[in-house]
């Protein structure tokens, strides 16, 4: 291949990264992994490791869904919340619910409508979806 022009070089480069990029993996699949299975592959049930239940980021109280079905059982599920978070993390919970009231426009500035929103969802779920961080 003769190479004229840098757009023909360019172009050259591209296609010589994808083709990289598409026999890397290939290269670095150990080799038992390209085998096929056969006869003496080990049942699924015993090479199936148990995994830990992974680390969670808040307390038991974050992980209590809020009840929406209206504004009162809202205020009394974040009651329940707010007994068993660490008080740190309720204050981000409710400057996250505040967030939530003041831009998310399905709730249109409506305590109650923002409730039915988050109806079932748990702290940690609410207070993502703002990326709330708060202060710690």
């Amino acid at each position: 291949m003769k190479i004229n022009t840098p757009k023909d070089a360019t172009i050259t480069a591209i296609i010589l990264a994808a083709m990289m990029m598409i026999s890397l993996p290939l290269a670095a699949a150990p080799e038992d992994s390209l085998q096929p299975a056969g006869d003496a592959a080990e049942p699924l049930a015993d090479s199936v490791e148990t995994a830990a239940e992974p680390a969670r980021k808040y307390s038991e109280g974050m992980y209590i869904p809020v009840d929406g079905s209206s504004l009162e059982a809202f205020n009394d599920s974040l009651a329940s919340i707010e007994k068993k978070a660490k008080p740190a993390e309720f204050n981000s919970l409710k400057g996250a619910i505040d967030w939530l009231l003041m831009y998310d426009l399905s709730a249109r500035g409506n305590r109650t409508r923002l409730a039915k929103n988050l109806d079932g969802q748990t702290g940690e779920q609410i207070m993502s979806q703002v990326n709330w961080t708060g202060r710690q």
